[in-house]
């Protein structure tokens, strides 16, 4: 979905577009021009220019500019830490110049990148601080509501940007709309309302926008799940998978394997759920791996598949000891370790800090 002012353009590159941008154009610095010009081709390109920039001593606006880039290009790569320390940088600069209208557009993108990480009530605070008459907020209200279990909010601020895409004609804002609207019925059980709008979407989507189609047709295949149409609900998923990223591909495979285990198909769920464990490196679906290799290690140890059990449950003691470490690593540098941590853990994550070769999972 779309964030104001929300053309592909506007997102990225504030400078080149609307009345207030002109002048920065004017202003800004020929570097930062040519990362605004390669950036969709080059993104890499476009980066390394930004970062050479910022480095130098310049201007506020184009600091700013060039950090609310930055941020926008890693948000697209799914890069969400860097992406949000870029939208901070870029908030930190418009605040000091005081420029409202870039201080509302940056916070609201700031949530986005929240809202991709599944931090929800952080991005819902952070659109409520975001200013303007600007329907792409209620939408994205609406969706973190969802999110949030708040169902009854979600559903007033959804409607109400429901009325005004209707009114721009929109079909881009539409189908994200209608996406966001099944998961809502899904939600309250009002499958065949659910069912509505995702076809809807569906139908107003573009052949060639995967994403979009991925997404729709992943709602479409949970809300068949959940009413027990299982066998409908696998096919969904399936045909969704061959749209999506790859980066999106390890929890894809895991709910595929449950699917196939509802239905009593063990051997194509492991199947599933090894694939699932192969396309986990450089993820963060840490409890769908664990979940994932724990399914496969029951399976082997009622088989008899002694060998593979050993293999898979030191596979899963290493992925505990990779996600405790990041944990204590995180902990550390805020100097928190101790109080947050039980006595078990913080020993843990002194050692892992220490860098020693062994770590137990006590």
């Amino acid at each position: 979905m779309k964030t104001a002012p929300n053309t592909l353009i506007i997102l990225s590159i504030a400078i080149l577009i609307a009345g207030c941008a002109t002048e920065l154009q004017k202003k800004s610095h020929p570097l930062y021009q040519q990362a605004v010009g390669m950036y969709q081709e080059n993104p890499e390109g476009s980066i390394a220019l930004i970062d050479s920039l910022t480095k130098a001593t310049l201007d506020e606006e184009t600091l700013a500019s060039a950090f609310y880039l930055k941020g926008y290009i890693l948000k697209k790569q799914r890069n969400l830490h860097p992406a949000q320390a870029a939208y901070k940088k870029s908030l930190k600069y418009w605040t000091e110049l005081g420029n409202d209208q870039w201080i509302s557009f940056t916070t609201e993108n700031l949530a986005n990148v929240y809202m991709d990480g599944g931090m929800w009530q952080e991005a819902y605070n952070l659109y409520g601080r975001a200013k303007g008459d600007n329907p792409y907020l209620d939408y994205n209200k609406g969706r973190s509501l969802i999110q949030l279990g708040k169902l009854k909010e979600a559903q007033e601020h959804l409607f109400k940007a429901e009325f005004t895409f209707r009114e721009s004609g929109n079909d881009e804002d539409m189908i994200d709309l209608y996406n966001e609207i099944g998961i809502l019925y899904r939600n309250t059980e009002l499958y065949d309302k659910a069912e509505e709008y995702l076809y809807a979407g569906l139908a107003k989507s573009d052949a060639n926008d995967n994403y979009k189609k991925g997404k729709l047709l992943s709602n479409l295949s949970n809300t068949f799940y959940e009413q027990g149409k299982i066998e409908k609900g696998l096919l969904l998923y399936k045909e969704a998978m061959t749209l999506m990223n790859p980066k999106n591909l390890a929890l894809a495979y895991y709910r595929v394997g449950d699917l196939y285990r509802e239905l009593g198909q063990q051997d194509s769920a492991i199947l599933s759920y090894q694939a699932a464990v192969m396309h986990y490196e450089g993820t963060h679906y840490h409890d769908e791996y664990a979940s994932s290799v724990q399914h496969i290690v029951d399976y082997y140890q009622s088989t008899g598949q002694y060998d593979s059990v050993t293999h898979y449950s030191l596979a899963l003691n290493r992925e505990a000891t990779d996600v405790l470490k990041f944990r204590s690593e995180m902990v550390m540098e805020l100097e928190q370790v101790r109080g947050l941590l039980g006595d078990a853990e913080q020993r843990n994550a002194i050692l892992i800090l220490e860098h020693r070769e062994t770590v137990k999972i006590i």
